[in-house]
């Protein structure tokens, strides 16, 4: 096919440039959060915790990670302004300083550069759905690549991130500051939301609805809200 001839960087280009165009049209942009500054005030906060496995490609996960959160960190997000996950956070390339490990690419598990991304935007998705933040853009992996004895996260807690084509983006519908940190302890991470006023935790739960062609996972609030249903390749 014609399309396996064209080189990745045009493809990512193209696809920016689409998405570009689609932001302009939206307005997206135009409310895009850009203030920094000290986040000592913002006291109140919300955890989200999962741990680092230590394997091969642990410390060049850890390096990414906190590599892209540097763009992120001091970003404070007011009500009403939007956050995009690579509007803050540059391509994940060699030149930009990221290093390879693990990506699930077309349904493979590859190693690429910026191996570790997807877990800091799915750390992020949870927080944000347990503040009860209103998510604009998000995406599940397209297979499950854990047993429930490996599984560390929820099913359908995942939120894929890929330069040009799969973004995390959310709108500050809160009445509230909100920003982020990041701790890494003993292979562990620690994320957090922080916020000027405390934080109206919401109960999430994450249930298997079908396992028949894919894996089907909704996503439901306290209320009994779904919101969000993920698919996965059995």
């Amino acid at each position: 096919m014609i399309r396996n001839l064209i080189p990745k960087s045009l493809k990512i280009k193209w696809q920016l440039y689409k998405r570009n165009q689609k932001d302009s049209s939206s307005g997206f942009l135009n409310k895009i959060a850009i203030t920094r500054s000290s986040t000592w005030d913002l006291k109140h906060r919300l955890t989200i915790t999962q741990p680092i496995k230590k394997n091969a490609g642990a410390a060049n996960k850890i390096h990414n990670i906190q590599l892209a959160f540097q763009h992120i960190d001091g970003l404070i997000i007011q009500p009403g302004e939007t956050f995009s996950y690579w509007n803050s956070i540059p391509a994940p390339i060699a030149k930009n300083g990221f290093k390879k490990g693990r990506n699930l690419l077309a349904g493979k598990l590859q190693e690429d550069y910026g191996g570790g991304l997807c877990q800091l935007s799915g750390m992020l998705y949870i927080a944000l759905l347990r503040a009860g933040i209103e998510i604009v853009e998000r995406h599940h992996h397209s297979i499950d690549i854990y047993t429930e004895e490996t599984r560390y996260t929820p099913l359908g807690s995942d939120a894929t991130v890929v330069y040009g084509y799969k973004d995390l983006r959310f709108r500050n519908n809160l009445n509230q500051h909100i920003a982020f940190q990041i701790e890494f302890k003993e292979r562990k991470l620690d994320l957090h939301l922080l916020s000027d006023h405390p934080i109206n935790e919401q109960e999430i739960t994450w249930r298997l609805i079908s396992t028949d062609s894919h894996k089907i996972v909704e996503t439901k609030n306290g209320d009994g809200e779904v919101l969000a249903v993920s698919r996965y390749k059995v």
